[in-house]
């Protein structure tokens, strides 16, 4: 699906979940759920090219492997942590929603600790 296919079937998701809002807010809800997983793995064959990309750019250029892992997985979840926190929030759910959040920036933060402290040990070796 294209990044037009995708924002037509947003749009028309969008006017279904308003329209059965109304009338039964449970499955509206389940209809957004849908819709924007739906959406998730419509695009997933662009990220596993976007990651395929990445390593083969650093076999080319000799970068570790272990610090584009660590990166791809900041990456994916913070993707796939906003992507959950959104549904709670969509599902009335705020509070559970900035959990989320916050569990995945507590997440993002450890796993880039064995970066921080590559960088640290490099630049202490550095100076004089």
């Amino acid at each position: 699906m294209n990044i037009i296919g995708i924002i037509v079937f947003s749009i028309i998701s969008v006017v279904a979940v308003i329209t059965l809002r109304e009338h039964n807010r449970d499955i509206s809800t389940l209809l957004g759920i849908g819709c924007g997983t739906i959406i998730l793995l419509s695009i997933l064959d662009e990220l596993f090219d976007v990651v395929y990309t990445f390593y083969n750019l650093a076999e080319k250029t000799g970068i570790d492997n272990q610090i584009l892992t660590v990166f791809v997985k900041i990456v994916g979840v913070g993707y796939l942590t906003e992507f959950a926190s959104d549904i709670c929030i969509d599902a009335d759910c705020k509070s559970i929603g900035q959990k989320i959040s916050f569990a995945g920036k507590v997440f993002i933060l450890l796993l880039s600790l064995p970066l921080l402290t590559n960088l640290i040990e490099l630049i202490v070796e550095l100076l004089p």
